[in-house]
């Protein structure tokens, strides 16, 4: 069985320096180690590659709180809907604006400013309003008191206020008439992105500076956790109106219940969203047990897309009948987009031990990107050592041309496979401009002893105007295998050339394809043309779409030279209802004629009758 934490966090040590701290480290492998009792997670140990985790969560409009005692529930009058835009408001701007007080409509689509009658709709569409920056807008069921800039008022029932980045949730708010608001009746706050959650048992808010100072503080937050959630608390927190928030004797988990598992403490918290947690003095703690201090612990926020820059910090143990007992674990270096990778261990009792890295290097330049794959497999079963091994780079020679090379070799195929090792290299250079686009590639793939194949390919699209263009292809291909004491080889070339025109009657296609083989097969065309109208009957009962193609066609194998001519007839769908269900009818008729002759013809019918019977 393996034990995965719900509440894993993102990967320490690839953007800042301060990531780097080895303390902090330990502190995150522990924290990543320890299951939550109440969130544990079992999966099936399989045989290959550490399974990927789960998708992060995320919050949905109404955010659920994390259960008492730790936290307040949500306010029981918000809505399941999101609020209506905020309007530009109406009051002239001063040295220090008040708040607009809003009353959400009951039927109206837009919103009005309290004390005001509801405007007669206007007979054209208007923009969405949006709230001017430095302001801040309150909208509530009921508005009572006076609404006029410096003069107290409440906003009673599912009060929202908006500002900035953030939008601060209650039951009830009164302005004093200056700058403070309180709002209280489980209040909480949530940014826009509705992926990080403060909540308290009060918060004041300062209209001006754009504050909010929250009592008994503590949040939640999904940005760069991989599962679950990361629980942050504070006795004395504060909020500015990006969200970032600073507070006092803080407590940090991945668990829903604070005392579970693994969790710090410290004495001040510096939560910046979207970037990192900060702790000074910590403690990191297993339950009641204090392990060791720290004197800072930095947990980031940042997602990380790349599966290959997020390390398995706890090893992965388990058991299978073949390889027997196992370890395996997945450590990752490097700390920024520049260079980074991961080795691998895996230990197993009967098997035994594997070694990879896996390497990724790009310059500051920006022109190059390689990535190195490598892995050594001692196999104490069948008494081998093998080894994969793959390797990209990606280059960018100018703004028009650029290359991609590539090399692999596989030995090993799995515990139970027994293959022999196979080898492969691609090579493709393309030059593109905004009109066409040519491109050399390579390729060879080969299986050690048994089969070999070498390929060269060239292409060419150009654009000859807004209703011309052409595409060429052409290929080079030399193959032969060894199997049992049979030996086979063959040499294949194909040239394909298309010219599509298109005009307000129709398209046309004009396609030249032959392949030239040792053991021939195919068939070429020499050339084919291809006319579809795009209008034809328009007003007929059911619809048609007729098809005609002309060409030269040659058959190597036989060998036959002949021409053709196709009118195909795509007649249908033929719809029809009636009390015994929905009828339809398609029909495709092709007549053929060669230069031979000979005249062939061909019908297909399809007739389909959709009955219901019960829901």
């Amino acid at each position: 069985m393996v034990f995965a934490l719900m509440g894993a966090l993102a990967v320490p040590g690839l953007a800042e320096d301060s990531y780097d701290d080895p303390q902090s480290a330990i502190a995150m492998q522990l924290l990543n180690a320890k299951p939550c009792s109440a969130r544990m997670q079992v999966a099936q140990a399989d045989q290959g590659t550490t399974p990927s985790p789960s998708p992060s969560p995320s919050f949905s409009p109404v955010p659920v709180s994390p259960g008492a005692p730790y936290s307040t529930p949500f306010p029981r009058g918000t809505p399941a809907v999101t609020p209506y835009p905020i309007p530009t408001p109406t009051v002239a701007p001063s040295v220090s604006p008040g708040p607009v007080f809003l009353t959400r409509p009951s039927a109206s689509p837009s919103i009005v400013p309290a004390g005001q009658a509801t405007p007669a709709p206007s007979p054209t569409p208007v923009g969405v309003p949006t709230l001017q920056p430095g302001y801040v807008a309150v909208m509530a069921d009921k508005v009572t008191g006076s609404t006029k800039p410096g003069v107290p008022g409440d906003a009673i029932g599912n009060v929202h206020i908006y500002y900035q980045d953030e939008v601060l949730v209650g039951d009830r708010a009164h302005y004093d008439g200056i700058r403070t608001i309180t709002v209280t009746g489980n209040p909480y706050i949530v940014n826009n992105t509705k992926d990080s959650v403060l909540y308290a048992d009060k918060i004041t808010f300062d209209t001006v500076a754009e504050k909010a100072n929250l009592y008994n503080g503590r949040g939640e937050s999904s940005q760069g956790v991989e599962r679950g959630l990361v629980y942050f608390s504070a006795q004395d927190l504060h909020a500015d109106q990006h969200g970032v928030s600073h507070g006092n004797f803080a407590s940090v988990t991945t668990c829903e219940r604070p005392r579970a598992g693994y969790h710090i403490t410290g004495k001040t918290i510096d939560v910046y969203p979207g970037d990192k947690i900060v702790i000074s003095k910590a403690i990191l703690w297993l339950g009641a047990a204090a392990v060791f201090w720290l004197p800072r612990v930095v947990i980031p926020l940042r997602t990380v897309t790349d599966e290959r820059r997020k390390p398995q910090f706890f090893p992965e143990v388990g058991y299978n009948q073949y390889q027997g007992f196992y370890v395996k674990a997945r450590l990752s270096f490097g700390k920024d987009e520049h260079y980074f990778g991961y080795y691998t261990i895996e230990f197993y009792t009967k098997q035994g031990t594997t070694l990879g890295y896996n390497g990724t290097i790009s310059p500051r330049s920006g022109k190059r990107t390689t990535n190195v794959d490598f892995m050594r497999i001692q196999n104490k079963l069948q008494k081998t050592t093998q080894y994969n091994i793959a390797a990209q780079d990606q280059e960018n020679f100018s703004r028009t041309l650029r290359g991609q090379f590539s090399y692999n070799y596989q030995g090993n195929y799995g515990p139970l496979s027994n293959l022999a090792p196979t080898t492969g290299a691609n090579a493709t250079v393309t030059h593109s401009t905004g009109l066409e686009t040519q491109s050399y590639t390579y390729h060879r793939t080969s299986t050690s002893g048994q089969s070999s194949s070498d390929g060269f390919g060239f292409s060419d699209t150009r654009s000859l105007g807004t209703t011309l263009q052409n595409s060429f292809n052409a290929s080079l291909t030399r193959s032969e295998s060894s199997v049992q004491g049979f030996f086979s080889q063959n040499s294949t070339g194909s040239v394909n050339d298309q010219l599509h025109w298109t005009s307000r009657a129709a398209d046309y296609m004009l396609t030249f394809d032959k392949t030239y083989a040792k053991q021939p097969y195919g068939i070429n065309k020499e050339p084919e043309l291809q006319i579809t109208p795009h209008l034809f009957m328009p007003h007929f009962v059911f619809p048609l779409s007729p098809t005609l193609t002309i060409g030269q066609y040659n058959e190597p194998q036989t060998p036959e030279t002949t021409a053709r001519a196709d009118l195909g007839l795509s007649m249908g769908p033929l719809l029809y209802n009636s009390f015994l269900g929905a009828f339809s009818a398609t029909a495709n008729v092709h007549q053929f004629a060669y230069a031979t002759g000979d005249m062939k013809a061909s019908i297909s019918q399809q007739l389909t009758l959709n009955t219901p019977i019960g829901s």
